[in-house]
């Protein structure tokens, strides 16, 4: 199928701080809404590397299609196909877990989420208010 990726979604800011029980098992585009394409950036060092603010973090890897672990190291940059890859979030044992989010969707398929989304009928809903979800 043809996959027109004119449309890239708000930037999602994701901090999970020590004890945080990370995120569930997911797939980012479960139910039609656009996403084809997830890239997450990583704004933290892990820990015992720190950055210019002394933030580290202990746990709050990557795990996707149940065989990958990745660290969320300073500066690196995940992409995955959104409609394919399950993945989740392990928790955080110590320090600040920071990463940013944006999808890359299908234009077409994601105006469609949108007119099928918007209340009574009203097609106003916002292509970043949709992206949100």
């Amino acid at each position: 199928p043809k996959d027109d990726l004119r449309h890239r979604g708000n930037p999602q800011l994701a901090i999970y701080e020590a004890g945080s029980e990370g995120y569930a098992r997911h797939i980012d585009n479960s139910n039609a809404n656009g996403r084809r394409l997830t890239a997450i950036y990583y704004a933290n060092h892990v820990r015992g590397g720190g950055d210019a603010s002394g933030e580290s973090v202990e746990g709050g890897q990557l795990r996707l299609d149940d065989r990958d672990v990745l660290e969320p190291m300073l500066d690196r940059l995940v992409l995955f196909p959104a409609a394919v890859t399950p993945h989740e979030v392990l928790p955080v044992v110590a320090g600040r877990r920071v990463a940013v989010t944006i999808w890359y969707c299908d234009y077409d398929e994601h105006l469609a989420a949108q007119s099928a989304a918007a209340p009574d009928g009203d097609e106003s809903v916002s292509l970043a208010s949709l992206a949100a979800r």
